[in-house]
């Protein structure tokens, strides 16, 4: 009976560490998943550009004409431009109606025809 015990042991010992084993060179023999390639990352959301149609300086505040462009957020903070070169920044408020949004005048001097670019 001592001798077959013996026999039992080690059949279950030599299977156990061969399973082991096995298993272990699995994981490590297991490739990380490839790296995304540059052309197939998400894209950047395209800048949302509108136009100032009126300008309150008393009130320092603008219409602003997003020409069925998503408008943004109230709140959002957006910079304005005159002929490529930014002239101020505005701050789109309440009311925002169809495609055009109020808008404070945070910085700078605004006047109708700038263009508004929002993130």
């Amino acid at each position: 009976m001592g001798r077959r015990s013996l026999q039992t042991t080690g059949y279950w010992t030599s299977n156990g560490l061969l399973t082991v084993a096995l298993f272990g060179m699995g994981c490590a023999l297991t490739a990380p998943p490839p790296a995304q390639p540059v052309s197939e990352m998400a894209p950047v959301p395209a800048m949302t550009v509108a136009t100032v149609v009126l300008v309150n300086p008393a009130s320092q505040f603008v219409v602003v004409d997003f020409r069925g462009q998503p408008l943004p957020v109230i709140g959002t903070r957006c910079d304005v431009f005159r002929q490529g070169t930014k002239v101020g920044t505005v701050q789109v408020t309440d009311p925002v109606r169809g495609r055009f949004a109020t808008a404070d005048i945070v910085q700078g001097a605004v006047q109708p025809g700038d263009e508004v670019r929002s993130p």
